[in-house]
């Protein structure tokens, strides 16, 4: 039985509709494994979206698309 004041497993985490600390895409897939398009596609939608500030690219059993993109981002800044 747990006894005393718990800690808060997360501090300051912001309200919905609280753009603090932007907005985050963890699951895209790109045509390296069943999505439906490149990594450079991709991180140019992205690049125009403005809901979105980070994403992740989780391919099925392939990271030669993340590493494509993370370059192709790197290249447009």
């Amino acid at each position: 039985m747990l006894t005393g004041q718990l800690t808060p497993l997360y501090s300051a985490v912001p309200q919905l509709g609280d753009d603090t600390w932007g907005r985050a895409d963890l699951h895209l897939h790109t045509l390296a494994s069943d999505g439906l398009v490149s990594s450079r596609d991709l991180v140019d939608h992205v690049e125009h979206d403005p809901e979105l500030d980070v994403i992740a690219v989780t391919d099925h059993d392939e990271t030669s698309a993340s590493l494509d993109a993370r370059e192709w981002a790197a290249r447009r800044g």
